[in-house]
C-alpha cells in the first residue's frame, strides 16, 4: 500500500482514546499516563471503567481530572465496555485501547495522517512489543477456519528497519492499540456485543472486509504489552463458556457454508464420543461451559442465521462494485 506525503489541513481531526480498564489500576496507571502523553495536537481521553472493584474509577477522577470517565454500572465484557467508550468519544478517529498497552509517545502523531490519505482503511495500528522482553507480540496476522478451531497466524514479519516506513497491508490487527475509523466501525455497528469477550477481535476485522474496508499495520510506530499478573478475577465458567460460544458465532457469520456443515458435524461427532465415554465411566462429565454453549447456540439459532445473511449481503455488495 502507498502513500504520498499528507496534504496540509487547517486543523488536524480530533483523535478519541477510548482506553477500556477493569481491575488493573496498577497497568492502568502506565497506560493511561503514556495516553495523555502523545504529542499529537488534537486528541481527549476517554476512560471506561468496567465496574472495577479496584476504586479504579476514584483513582482517575482525582489523579487524572482532564480525562472523561465512563463509569458502567456493571461489568459490560470487552464488547460492552469499548462500545460505551465509543458512544462517548467524540473524535472522528478513534485510538481503541486497553489497560495492558502502553504506547510510545508518537504512536499517534505517525497513525493518523496515513489513516486519513486512505479512505477505505478502516483500522490501523503498529507493532505491540512485550514489554519486558522487547519481543514481537503482534505484527498483523490473518484469520484461519479449521476444523474445530478458529486461529489467528501470526506470521507476517516484521520489516527491516529500512522497509518500517511503509504501510503494509494486513488481514487482521487486534483492536487493542487501533486506531480506526469512527465512520467505518458506525458502518458495522462496532463490537457484537454477543461476543462479550474472546472472538470480537476476528469478528470486527472479517466484518469490515465484508464491507469493502481495508486493515493495515505501520511497523514505525510501537506499543508494549505489559506482562499478566492475575487471572484470579475471572470467573472459569464464564471464560470457557464464552469462548466455546464465540466460536459457533464465527463459524456462523464468517464460514463458508460447508465449512461450517463441517464443523457442526465435528463438534456433535466429538460431543457424542464424550456421552459415551461418560456412561462407560471412563471420563468425567462435560463441564457446564460446554453444555451451556450448545445450548446457546441452538436457542439462538434465528439471530445467528440472519447476522450470517448479513454477512453475506455485504459481502455480495461489495463484490458486485
Amino acid at each position: 500500500m502507498t502513500v504520498s506525503a499528507p496534504a496540509p489541513t487547517a486543523a488536524p481531526p480530533l483523535v478519541s482514546v477510548v482506553l477500556l480498564t477493569y481491575n488493573r489500576r496498577q497497568f492502568l496507571e502506565r497506560s493511561l499516563a503514556a495516553a495523555i502523553a502523545q504529542d499529537y495536537p488534537h486528541l481527549e481521553v476517554v476512560v471506561v471503567d468496567n465496574a472495577s472493584a479496584d476504586d479504579t474509577a476514584a483513582y482517575v477522577a482525582t489523579h487524572f481530572p482532564m480525562v472523561r470517565l465512563v463509569r458502567n454500572p456493571r461489568n459490560l465484557f470487552f464488547t460492552g465496555g469499548m462500545n460505551a467508550g465509543i458512544r462517548a468519544a467524540r473524535g472522528e478517529l478513534l485510538l481503541l485501547l486497553t489497560d495492558d498497552v502502553v504506547l510510545e509517545r508518537d504512536y499517534v502523531a505517525k497513525l493518523v495522517p496515513l489513516l486519513q490519505q486512505v479512505p477505505d482503511l478502516a483500522l490501523l495500528a503498529g507493532v505491540l512489543y512485550d514489554a519486558d522482553t522487547g519481543t514481537v507480540r503482534c505484527a498483523g496476522g490473518r484469520v484461519q477456519f479449521g476444523v474445530d478451531v478458529i486461529r489467528i497466524v501470526h506470521d507476517i514479519p516484521v520489516p527491516a528497519a529500512p522497509q518500517r516506513e511503509t504501510l503494509c497491508p494486513v488481514p487482521y490487527v487486534p483492536p487493542t492499540l487501533t486506531l480506526a475509523r469512527r465512520a467505518a466501525l458506525d458502518a458495522v455497528g462496532a463490537f457484537d456485543d454477543d461476543f462479550k469477550f474472546t472472538g470480537e477481535d476476528i469478528d470486527l476485522v472479517l466484518k469490515l472486509q465484508r464491507r469493502g474496508y481495508r486493515i493495515a499495520l505501520y511497523p514505525a510506530a510501537a506499543a508494549y504489552h505489559l506482562p499478566p499478573v492475575t487471572m484470579q478475577y475471572r470467573e472459569n465458567e464464564t471464560i470457557d463458556f464464552h469462548m466455546e460460544k464465540n466460536v459457533f458465532l464465527l463459524y456462523f457469520k464468517f464460514a463458508p457454508l460447508a465449512t461450517l456443515l463441517g464443523f457442526l458435524g465435528y463438534r456433535y461427532a466429538w460431543l457424542a464420543k464424550q456421552l459415551g465415554l461418560m456412561l462407560l465411566g471412563r471420563r468425567r462429565p462435560l463441564g457446564r461451559a460446554t453444555w451451556r454453549a450448545h445450548i446457546w447456540w441452538i436457542g439462538h439459532l434465528p439471530r445467528l442465521a440472519a447476522k450470517r445473511w448479513q454477512m453475506q449481503r455485504w459481502q455480495y455488495r461489495v463484490a458486485g462494485g
